[in-house]
């Protein structure tokens, strides 16, 4: 499994938690996010469009937040299952949980990508955490790829503009596939543009 196989990624990119900081980690997003929430209901500045799409990302994140939570005090045969963060100004701005499992029920093992959450108003830490999962995979020895669930229909775009394929259970990744999103430099995969046009999440 993952022990003697963890990826600590180079500064100023997505870290590693110790297993004993991730629940705090997790109650520092939850809080900032109680209070992004709080500062977005007396905002005068959002049409009720945007109002609408900020109140069903903050629900997106609370609800990942609570799932990530939960599947992390629970781990039992998922203990080498990897936490990494992303910060911005000492503030954690997002998480992601990666682990080797079996693609399929009796099938060989796969790469995936677990739970990840961005902060609602931060741009490029989806991304960040999606190339940290793609980098993990490849020197844990699945060339990059990635398998995924994604439970949440506004998340689909996401995900389709990073190179995902497949039906939402799960979507996958070959970033081998995608010489227009990634490229392999000294051996570790990059984006191909650093523009954010692939996703900004």
């Amino acid at each position: 499994m993952l022990a003697g196989r963890q990826v600590r990624s180079a500064a100023p990119g997505p870290v590693l938690l110790e297993a004993a900081t991730v629940p705090d980690a997790i109650e520092k997003m939850r809080a900032d996010l109680l209070a992004y929430e709080a500062q977005s209901k007396v905002s005068r500045c959002m049409a009720p469009e945007q109002k609408a799409q900020c109140e069903e990302r903050i629900f997106q994140t609370r609800e990942t937040l609570d799932e990530l939570a939960e599947a992390y005090a629970d781990r039992g045969e998922h203990r080498d299952r990897q936490i990494f963060k992303t910060a911005e100004g000492g503030t954690i701005k997002g998480l992601l949980s990666v682990e080797i499992a079996p693609a399929h029920e009796g099938g060989p093992d796969a790469f995936w990508l677990n739970y990840i959450v961005a902060a609602p108003g931060s741009r490029g830490h989806g991304r960040a955490l999606v190339l940290a999962a793609v980098n993990c995979s490849e020197r844990a020895n699945f060339d990059g790829k990635l398998h995924v669930i994604s439970s949440y229909e506004a998340s689909h775009a996401f995900y389709w503009h990073l190179g995902f394929e497949g039906s939402p259970d799960p979507i996958s990744l070959d970033p081998g596939k995608h010489p227009e999103i990634y490229r392999k430099v000294e051996g570790q995969w990059v984006y191909a543009r650093t523009d954010g046009h692939a996703c900004d999440g």
